[in-house]
């Protein structure tokens, strides 16, 4: 009879143990922007001194994988040679998989000459940064079908879907 109780107390410790592991075991989820704060920031020469403003999220459309491409501009103050600059433009591509992962692309952000300069980046705000993101002339390979409102309903403000108007 004492072999059952100690069999007994085995499986109990060993399941409590697998579901603490579980449990434990969760990712904390931060918000898309908050995400993309750090992100910027993890490239700027005075990351403490960074501050945000017009920040926004414009859904571009579905992967294969039903995963969805979301772009966040916004503007970021930054510091140029240890003095005050300005508010620059920066753009952030974001892939949100089915699972809710977030994968962030490279923040694409006004440097000057350096590395972009105001027009290329201006070139991208132009393309993605705005309600009714022009899939058409898009660099991005999606499937067909793609509702291309920032809502990610599918629905423009007058209640119809995008693809009824294509046609």
């Amino acid at each position: 009879m004492k072999l059952w109780g100690y069999g007994v107390i085995i499986i109990l410790a060993l399941g409590s143990a697998f579901l603490l592991g579980g449990v434990m075991n969760q990712h904390p989820r931060y918000p898309l922007h908050h995400l993309v704060e750090q992100s910027v920031k993890d490239i700027m020469e005075y990351p403490e001194a960074t501050s945000y403003r017009n920040m926004s999220s414009y859904f571009a459309g579905y992967t294969r994988d039903n995963g969805k491409i979301v772009y966040v501009c916004g503007e970021v103050f930054r510091f140029n040679e240890n003095l005050p600059d300005e508010f620059k433009p920066f753009i952030v591509k974001a892939y949100i998989s089915a699972d809710d992962v977030v994968t962030l692309s490279m923040p694409v952000i006004a440097f000057g000459q350096r590395i972009f300069t105001q027009e290329q980046v201006q070139k991208v705000w132009d393309l993605r940064c705005h309600s009714l993101t022009d899939m058409n002339n898009s660099i991005l390979s999606i499937n067909d079908g793609v509702y291309t409102n920032a809502i990610d309903d599918g629905l423009t403000t007058e209640g119809q879907y995008i693809q009824d108007i294509k046609e």
